[in-house]
């Protein structure tokens, strides 16, 4: 008898593999260890009748004459068939696309490195012009696509594109293709999901991006191999680890786009299998840490150290910027920026302008923010610059940086360096003494991750990996990986900022992943100092009303609050609050205006006083921008029913108006369409608010009067008369 099997928990290739080696074989039985993975599950309750697929009950080992393994050359995967190879007269073949395990004893061994074993056999049924049913070639479609990503995984070769063709002229039914491989997830994998992307870590190895995750489950969840997928859909990435914990062991599942990292033998480090693109194990440990530092351990042992691999982004080759530099820059600065080239040539490290003066420079936009990265010591760098130029020096040496102030200039310097973020949201760790490329990868956008080297020798050259200058020349915000705003989702909010600041757009796969990190609830990970920063940042730009708006459709403002809508209502608000704020800088260019907090009290003010509560609460405001905002929130309707009113006095408005900020004071003119309203605020901005009495509580004390809280109020009234004394002729023609 012969008997055909494959490894435990089989994906879409392995069943496909026994059925198509079942053609080879016509009176083998299949033997189906089982499975983890839903899709097929449901694809076997669907069919399995069909193919006569059953499981291993029954089998009598002395009856087994030739046992015939698909998918896999490892005992260790072929749970209680491992023990059959004792029998040294049992004849063995073996067909696999994984490299050779060399632990089965074969008579017959069909190797092909191809992305899946079924492309191995489809290759041989069809040399042998062996027909198939459309079901057949259905499930061999599967069983490629499934382990080359639907021919899209770096191990997709020539061979299973020509198997593909083949079994579609064989009749197979692309639309069940589609049902089974993008199987929904269930609320158990949902759950998982949100905590891998939660405890996301970026790991770099030699160059590459390698990413690992963890989660646990308080019980069995199967098929988590489509959430490695699921994750990998986000990014084309270099690595993709998963680590779940369920019951008494810890699943891993492993996704490479790289041939510098095999995963396959990483993951036979730790006992279990697969080949170079896709592989898993199942290791026997309760500590999801333990279980991590073992697969980071695996990694660094595994990885291959040479040229990069292919597909990676490849530098540019400089391109000289030196004309610009001289066109755009003063003649002053342009000289110590050669110096600071001739002393890194003198201490022997490369000297390079980064980050927003480069694209600032490139944009033609004045910006005197001088920021360097040094390939070597930056401190030791910051030391010789501030003793021949006579500068002060402060240093951090925690993160390698230092700050050289210099007469005219003042330089942030720091050592080139790497960052590894162990869970989005969290600051990233530093790892100093890297190359400026690993500098500009740990950047946000291709727009900032340009330098300008200023050696001597290749000074005035641009070095641009990531195609930032074509983006500054397309008005594009891109991110340089598509997990950058999981590691640091207040990424986010700059993406708005730039865009709205240059006039940019947001590229298409940026907004996505955008989209995409705020339905994952990212931001919870954050710190709301951190959040309350960046939208201070954005709403302190010059015209923040587009970039709110913005906000809005990246569905950013329900962070704020799930309240907060973007609608005709707060548009208007905005646009005549945007006026406001240039017709008193026109007229009050000495007036210091908190813009951030005049928006936002235009964003927040359809909420309750209770949802503005919890909003105040959650970002921590201080107690006197906590005041404004609550003042500003519940004044307005008592306000406006008295300073709408043509009578009212001057000492009236001033009563009500000077408890007030300038900030509030802007926002009421804004919310209100009174003409009487806006003359009498007027009023107050440009005569009242400078009104004041000559006497003094020392005067008062002159005249025989005993100090105490009285004196205030008989101050206050003469302040108020001498308000109601003003002519009404000078104060109607405001």
């Amino acid at each position: 008898m012969d008997l055909i099997v494959t490894h435990t928990g089989a994906d879409f290739d392995a069943l496909a593999s026994l059925v198509a080696a079942r053609k080879l074989y016509p009176s083998a039985r299949i033997a189906f260890l089982g499975t983890q993975e839903e899709n097929i599950k449901q694809f076997l309750r669907d069919f399995g009748t069909r193919l006569k697929i059953t499981g291993s009950r029954g089998i009598e080992r002395e009856k087994i004459k030739r046992l015939i393994v698909v998918e896999t050359s490892s005992v260790s995967r072929l749970g209680p068939f491992k023990n059959f190879f004792q029998d040294t007269a049992l004849e063995i073949h073996i067909y696999d696309h994984h490299p050779p395990e060399k632990d089965i004893p074969a008579k017959k061994f069909v190797y092909k490195e191809v992305g899946a074993t079924t492309t191995i056999l489809t290759d041989i049924l069809r040399r042998k012009k062996i027909k198939l049913t459309s079901l057949e070639a259905t499930l061999f479609i599967l069983g490629i696509y499934e382990d080359t990503g639907s021919l899209s995984f770096p191990s997709t070769t020539l061979s299973d594109r020509k198997a593909i063709r083949f079994l579609i002229r064989q009749g197979a039914n692309l639309g069940l293709v589609t049902k089974y491989l993008s199987f929904p997830l269930n609320h158990d994998q949902v759950t998982i999901l949100k905590d891998l992307v939660h405890s996301l870590e970026t790991h770099y190895f030699h160059g590459l991006r390698v990413y690992i995750a963890k989660a646990a489950s308080p019980k069995y969840v199967g098929d988590i191999a489509v959430l490695a997928h699921s994750l990998r859909e986000m990014e084309n990435l270099d690595a993709i680890f998963i680590l779940v914990k369920m019951e008494d062991r810890i699943q891993l599942v492993a996704r490479s786009q790289t041939r510098a990292l095999d995963v396959g033998k990483v993951t036979r480090i730790l006992g279990g299998g697969g080949h170079t693109t896709a592989a898993s194990a199942s290791i026997k440990e309760k500590n999801l840490d333990k279980a991590r530092m073992k697969l980071i351990s695996a990694v660094q042992s595994s990885i291959k150290i040479g040229k990069p691999k292919s597909g990676t982004i490849q530098p540019k080759k400089e391109r000289p910027v030196l004309s610009l530099m001289k066109k755009r820059l003063p003649f002053e600065l342009l000289k110590f920026f050669r110096t600071l080239g001739l002393l890194g040539d003198e201490v022997h490290m490369r000297i390079f302008l980064v980050g927003g003066f480069v694209r600032d420079l490139l944009l033609g936009v004045k910006d005197l923010d001088i920021d360097l990265v040094i390939e070597g010591d930056g401190i030791l760098f910051a030391h010789k610059l501030s003793r021949i130029m006579g500068g002060k020096l402060h240093v951090h040496k925690k993160f390698k940086t230092a700050v050289v102030s210099v007469p005219n200039f003042k330089i942030d310097i720091a050592t080139a360096r790497t960052e590894y973020y162990e869970r989005p949201g969290a600051l990233p760790t530093v790892i100093p003494q890297s190359s400026i490329r690993a500098d500009l990868s740990r950047r946000d956008f291709t727009i900032n991750a340009l330098a300008i080297q200023l050696n001597r020798r290749h000074f005035g050259h641009l070095i641009d990996y990531y195609g930032g200058e074509r983006d500054l020349r397309q008005g594009k915000i891109r991110v340089l990986h598509n997990f950058s705003f999981i590691e640091d989702p207040t990424r986010i909010f700059r993406a708005v900022r730039f865009s709205e600041r240059y006039n940019f757009s947001i590229s298409p796969e940026t907004r996505d992943l955008i989209k995409r990190a705020v339905r994952l609830e990212l931001f919870e990970s954050l710190s709301p100092e951190r959040v309350r920063q960046e939208l201070v940042a954005i709403l302190n730009e010059e015209n923040p009303i587009k970039a709110i708006k913005r906000m809005a459709e990246l569905n950013e403002l329900a962070y704020i609050h799930p309240s907060i809508k973007y609608g005709r209502h707060l548009h208007n608000l905005l646009i005549r609050l945007s006026s406001e704020i240039k017709s008193h800088r026109r007229c009050f260019s000495s007036d210091l205006l908190a813009l951030w907090l005049i928006y936002f009290m235009a964003i927040t003010h359809n909420l309750t006083m209770a949802e503005l509560g919890e909003v105040l609460q959650k970002f921590i405001f201080s107690k006197k921008e906590r005041s404004k905002l609550f003042r500003s929130h519940k004044a307005v309707s008592r306000l406006f029913k008295v300073l709408q009113k043509a009578s009212i006095s001057p000492a009236r408005i001033y009563t009500l108006l000077h408890p007030l900020s300038l900030e509030e004071i802007i926002f009421l003119l804004a919310r209100t369409k009174s003409k009487f309203a806006k003359k009498n605020i007027n009023i107050y901005f440009k005569k009242l608010r400078y009104v004041r009495v000559d006497t003094t509580g020392h005067d008062l004390i002159k005249r025989g009067l005993k100090p105490g809280p009285h004196f205030s109020k008989i101050l206050q009234k003469l302040l108020l008369d001498k308000l109601n004394s003003h002519p009404r002729k000078s104060l109607r023609n405001l």
